[in-house]
């Protein structure tokens, strides 16, 4: 019987050093700085296009999007 629970605590220690690890990885690689996808890169350089050739029409089309509350992705 000695056996066993020898053999089950070191199981215990193993499983749980291995979780350990893991969630260290996933902190690190929520931290990890991330390169914005290509659809946002995209829409941002079409965004400064935008503002480039005609400001004053570009800050209309954004202002009335934010009073409409329509800003964020669905």
């Amino acid at each position: 019987m000695m056996f066993r629970d020898d053999f089950m605590h070191e199981f215990a220690r193993q499983y749980m050093a291995e979780r350990q690890r893991f969630a260290e990885q996933c902190r690190m690689a929520r931290r990890a700085k991330r390169r914005p996808s290509w659809r946002a890169r995209a829409a941002r350089r079409f965004f400064d296009m935008a503002f480039a050739v005609e400001p004053d029409e570009a800050w209309r089309a954004v202002w009335e999007r934010m009073m409409r509350g329509e800003g964020a992705r669905r």
